[in-house]
């Protein structure tokens, strides 16, 4: 045996860890005993679940080579749901880092489908950059017809998990189109406008209307793209770029709606909180805040985290409430629904008090 044990460290249910000096190689579920007559014993049991690893990445390597370009949606639909599986058992045993290094072929193949290669290399420079969003929301498939990229990627493009962020934006959309019915001198923010899809969906009535709309994003070339989208409507747009939770004393003035779609994905609890606090602040008389957050139990997780890179965070009906709970806004009235693919919450508060909280 010629590995060298640096250290180990204790585990939940009496398990162990051996650590070396590139990070952890394996758990045994009893206690290592240091004696020369049982210490082979348990070098076997981590060499096992070095095997284990291998031996369950190679598999998935050999199942994935069986498809080619003639690949039926139902085969591939096979070997996601084994992919899924197998990753899901390894996730018990073994970090994300050394799983990646045992798949990094199946990754390789996958990425010549130009939309899996963006999301694992995000050229935008953060995940979920507003190109890829925009890749997701046009549905158009830019690989190699014929070929089993082809395949994968149409697969991804007309999964639920594309569809939940199309019904997010649909939501949205219907969201502004009330308010600029409802409210003359309607004004909405936007955080994390990203492509402003909901907001090009309702145009014809923005252009009609009187309002306003500010438009926050991280992103300038995202506001840049959204201003372009929105030129007929460009005498009323706003646009701040930076942050959220950095610029928000920046903001003026009160909205009749805020909406923040698919930006609490990313960020901590502590995060969120402070941004209600301050958004429900700064809503009118008859105000909504709506935000989105992925559900926990999101079925493409490990595509997502292991074909793709994008990790985002998972939070139930449960979770969602106590971040409301933890808030200033535990006396605003408030919806928590999934939208039509089940995959993600749907939140809304409304300010029905007479004057604005701020």
């Amino acid at each position: 045996m010629t590995k060298k044990i640096s250290r180990k460290r204790r585990l939940p249910e009496k398990c162990y860890a051996v650590t070396t000096e590139g990070g952890v190689t394996g758990i045994i579920n009893w206690k290592p005993c240091w004696s020369r007559r049982k210490a082979g014993f348990f070098f076997k049991s981590i060499d096992c679940l070095f095997m284990d690893l291998q031996e369950r990445c190679n598999f998935l390597s050999k199942e994935f080579n069986r498809l080619n370009g003639k690949v039926t949606p139902s085969e591939l639909n096979d070997f996601i749901f084994t992919f899924t599986e197998q990753i899901e058992n390894l996730e018990s045993h073994h970090a994300r880092q050394d799983i990646l290094v045992q798949i990094d072929d199946i990754r390789k193949a996958v990425a010549a489908s130009p939309f899996l290669q963006r999301t694992q290399e995000w050229p935008g420079g953060y995940p979920g950059d507003f190109q890829t969003i925009h890749y997701m929301l046009s549905g158009i498939n830019k690989a190699v017809p014929g070929t089993l990229s082809y395949a994968i990627e149409e697969y991804f493009l007309q999964s639920s998990i594309c569809d939940q962020h199309k019904n997010k934006v649909g939501e949205q959309a219907r969201l502004i189109r009330e308010t600029l019915q409802q409210k003359p001198g309607a004004r909405i923010l936007s955080v994390g406008c990203g492509t402003s899809e909901d907001i090009l969906q309702c145009l014809p009535e923005a252009a009609l209307a009187d309002c306003h709309f500010t438009l926050v994003d991280i992103d300038p070339m995202a506001l840049h793209y959204s201003m372009e989208r929105l030129r007929p409507i460009a005498d009323k747009i706003t646009l701040i770029e930076g942050n959220i939770y950095r610029i928000i004393k920046r903001l003026t003035g009160t909205f009749d709606l805020i909406i923040i779609g698919g930006v609490f994905d990313y960020l901590e609890d502590k995060v969120i909180i402070a941004i209600i606090n301050e958004l429900t602040g700064r809503l009118r008389e008859k105000g909504k805040l709506f935000f989105t957050n992925i559900a926990e139990g999101n079925p493409y997780r490990v595509c997502m985290e292991y074909l793709a890179s994008w990790i985002l965070i998972e939070r139930s009906h449960a979770a969602i409430e106590e971040l409301l709970q933890k808030s200033k806004a535990t006396d605003l009235p408030y919806d928590i629904r999934k939208e039509e693919a089940g995959l993600t919450w749907l939140i809304t508060l409304s300010n029905e008090g007479a004057t604005c909280r701020v």
